[in-house]
């Protein structure tokens, strides 16, 4: 009986120290709002992210301007470095699946453009990122979409042209890259691919799609406004959006038509959709004084629940500032800002 009692005592503290564990990333609520349950993250690698991808709510991967690659499993309870790569600021992620994966890079060359050739990395692993292919660039690459192992498409920067930007495509697995759109203006394209032949570029004011591959482009849609458009991304083959400061535009049949919407918050605001119906944006504007960022001193996200017809704002009770949001699921959204996560849970 004795005997059965310790094994019993030694099964319960397992069991206790594996729960805390297993939480030790999660801090307690941070606070409540009307729809949403607030937590901090205390995330183990501290540097600035550059880019963040959730594949669902308990998957994603981001990298930072440190070199660090870093997978987040578990709603943010476990935290693992996948690779580092610290000669390189590491500039987009890209995860087919919890397996494939691209991330893009670049040497700071800031006191001199041209000497960046060869200076960018393209990065790829196939088994989840035990192990990473290191293929040289002479540009840097700012956004990535792959369809499989050889097919991807990406926004560059190359400053031996001007406009310096442009869409590309590449048939090898990123060895080589042939130039799609270039950018008519000094704003960054937007890129975003829906299958294997069909995507769309924002450049400035206008919206183009092509079938083929980015071969031939067709204007559909021209804002009319003196703003420009942003982040044209896309849920499903069929439901996209691209936005503007004043409006957003929506598509639910693959970009052959589209709806204007009118939003509440700015054109930099960041902005994601779980789905069709469920979508989150945080407004709040920073400010970088003395060679340090100041938090805003107010903060509001706002969510719909019909598709962007109608928002509604709830101001926040706290000072934080946020510059990325993903929302993978209609209960679960990520917020990212200044080193700092949170997690944002739909209240029942």
């Amino acid at each position: 009986m004795l005997m059965m009692r310790k094994l019993l005592l030694i099964l319960l503290l397992a069991a206790l120290i594996y729960s805390c564990k297993k939480d030790e990333h999660v801090k307690s609520a941070l606070f409540r709002l009307v729809d949403w349950k607030v937590t901090e993250l205390t995330m183990p690698y501290p540097n600035e992210i550059s880019d963040l991808q959730f594949l669902n709510e308990d998957l994603g991967f981001f990298v930072n301007w440190d070199g660090e690659i870093i997978k987040v499993t578990g709603g943010g309870e476990r935290w693992e470095k996948l690779a580092s790569f610290p000669d390189y600021n590491l500039r987009s992620v890209f995860f087919m699946d919890e397996n494939i994966g691209f991330v893009s890079g670049y040497q700071d060359y800031c006191e001199d453009p041209l000497a960046g050739r060869e200076r960018a990395i393209l990065l790829k692993t196939i088994d989840g990122g035990k192990n990473w292919e290191v293929n040289h660039v002479p540009f840097n690459i700012l956004s990535l979409q792959f369809f499989d192992k050889m097919l991807g498409y990406a926004v560059i920067e190359d400053w031996n042209h001007n406009p310096i930007w442009y869409a590309a495509k590449t048939l090898d697995g990123g060895l080589t890259w042939q130039e799609m759109h270039r950018s008519a203006s000094t704003i960054v394209p937007s890129l975003h691919f829906i299958s294997r032949n069909t995507g769309f570029v924002v450049d400035t004011g206008r919206v183009y799609r092509t079938d083929n591959q980015g071969e031939d482009w067709t204007l559909i849609v021209e804002s009319g406004e003196d703003y420009f458009l942003s982040n044209i991304y896309f849920l499903d083959d069929n439901i996209g959006f691209v936005r503007s400061y004043l409006d957003l535009y929506k598509t639910v049949d693959g970009g052959a038509s589209w709806s204007t919407l009118r939003h509440p918050f700015g054109w930099g605001t960041p902005m994601d959709f779980s789905d069709e119906l469920n979508g989150l944006a945080f407004g709040g504007s920073a400010m970088f004084t003395n060679g340090s960022h100041q938090l805003p001193d107010s903060a509001s996200v706002y969510s719909t629940a019909d598709g962007g017809k109608n928002w509604k704002e709830t101001r926040f009770p706290a000072k934080i500032y946020i510059n990325q949001v993903v929302y993978p699921s209609a209960s679960t959204a990520y917020l990212y800002g200044w080193g700092t996560w949170y997690k944002f849970e739909k209240r029942k």
